[in-house]
């Protein structure tokens, strides 16, 4: 364990790069199925209100047969809503990211700076110098 910084890092880093390139596959999925899907129930939901309204022309008027296949498709766009509703909440409950396996980063960081404390303050007053020097000559 050389730089514990880096490797705390190093680790932040890659864990993150994991959890967004899972989410950005499971979003990729989602878009294609339901995509493929709705396809689909596009077409299914024609036929079906095409058939509802064939079966209550004859009963209940051309006027009325309309209202209830619009209706019909009201019934089953909110049922749809609210299936993929309950669906992202059950998603989001499994979704919980564990906590990094490696140090944390201020305390890799502090274990960092005692390591190597004379070397950062050697480097400060040569930085100091530098800019001293920089005015005097400026």
């Amino acid at each position: 364990m050389e730089y514990p910084l880096a490797q705390a890092l190093y680790q932040r880093i890659r864990q993150r790069a994991f959890v967004l390139a899972n989410e950005a596959r499971r979003v990729a999925l989602d878009a294609a199925a339901v995509g493929v899907a709705a396809l689909f129930a596009l077409a299914a939901v024609g036929c079906a209100v095409a058939a509802l309204w064939l079966a209550l022309a004859p009963l209940i008027g051309a006027p009325s047969a309309a209202l209830a296949a619009a209706t019909a498709l009201l019934v089953a766009a909110a049922a749809v809503l609210w299936l993929r509703r309950l669906v992202a909440r059950a998603r989001a409950r499994r979704a919980v990211v564990p906590p990094p396996a490696g140090p944390d980063l201020a305390d890799a960081a502090l274990e960092a700076f005692g390591a190597n404390r004379y070397a950062l303050l050697l480097g400060a007053v040569a930085a100091g110098a530098a800019i001293a020097e920089r005015r005097r000559d400026g």
